[in-house]
């Protein structure tokens, strides 16, 4: 939830930057917001569970191997 809030607001804000007269400026703003609303929607919603799905839970296996009583860590 954080993330999509966070995202929105970055969206707000390079989209802002459309509304200077410099037109270099307004490519990158509009390149930003473009690419941060790709990110928060594309990648957040589909790519990350599709992955999970096809590892099928490789990084809990190895997060579960690594994890451990943190006082026993050399």
């Amino acid at each position: 939830m954080r993330t999509r809030a966070a995202a929105a607001i970055m969206v707000v804000v390079f989209g802002s930057f459309v509304l200077t007269p410099d037109v270099s400026v307004k490519q990158i703003g509009l390149g930003l917001a473009a690419a941060v609303l790709v990110d928060a929607t594309v990648v957040r919603l589909a790519l990350v569970p599709a992955v999970g799905t096809v590892t099928s839970g490789v990084g809990q296996a190895a997060a579960g191997r690594s994890a451990g009583d943190p006082a026993r860590v050399r």
